[in-house]
């Protein structure tokens, strides 16, 4: 017999696909705005992001069009950052690259 716990719910992983010079919003400004849809936007979530491509990009944290908190995600590198509700999270790239990311809901104490 298996047993597998899960810390918290993770929903579908998508596949993002940046090109040379590319900023491109992953989630936050809302439907048809976003690349990929938290399935938590009225919580506290975490994105997981991978780095599956071959170069260096960043992940950028906004609120209110502040820069919140800017992240490097290098080659096969795994990050989770937690998003807020006011939070938009932006990838920006120079070269060409993949991410793939999912979202884990936090839980609540």
């Amino acid at each position: 017999m298996l047993f597998v716990a899960f810390p918290s719910l993770i929903l579908a992983q998508d596949i993002i696909e940046l090109g040379n010079s590319e900023s491109m919003c992953i989630t936050g400004k809302g439907k048809g705005q976003d690349a990929v849809i938290n399935p938590f936007p009225n919580a506290v979530s975490f994105a997981v992001v991978e780095n599956v491509g071959s170069n260096t990009f960043s992940i950028r944290v906004e609120e209110n069009s502040t820069i919140v908190k800017e992240i490097t995600i290098k080659r096969n590198e795994t990050k989770k950052v937690t998003v807020l509700e006011s939070y938009q999270l932006y990838f920006d790239s120079k070269k060409p690259t993949k991410a793939k990311v999912s979202f884990e809901k936090a839980k609540a104490y």
